[in-house]
């Protein structure tokens, strides 16, 4: 309430109002215009509100199943690569060993060719 309109309270002899509780006629229409506002919001906000939600859910999920899907993808190459790098693995120590075997056979050969002569 506004200072004039306490003094015009407090002249008619009236006590002055109660600055905590508001006048009825102020609850009845602060009530109105929140029933009011609270209609029009469920009717119009909320459907548009709850489909927009919705829409991002969706799409959230979609984006989380694509994301597993290529972890999923992304797994199975690794383990083929890592296959490969050990099939390669197996291969070099293969040759390597066929290599050893060959270099000793050859020692041989020269220390067999040498001894004679010795």
């Amino acid at each position: 309430m506004n200072s004039l309109t306490m003094m015009l309270a407090a002249s008619e002899g009236g006590a002055p109002p109660n600055p905590i509780i508001p006048e009825i006629t102020e609850v009845i229409w602060g009530s109105l215009s929140f029933l009011i506002l609270f209609i029009v919001m469920a009717k119009y906000a909320y459907p548009a509100i709850k489909k927009t939600m919705e829409a991002r859910t969706a799409k959230i999920q979609n984006d989380l199943d694509a994301a597993d899907a290529a972890r999923s993808d992304a797994e199975a190459l690794r383990g083929e690569y890592d296959s490969k790098i050990a099939e390669a693995q197996a291969e070099a120590s293969r040759i390597i060993e066929a290599a050893r075997g060959e270099a000793e056979q050859v020692r041989q050969e020269r220390l067999a060719a040498i001894e004679p002569e010795i």
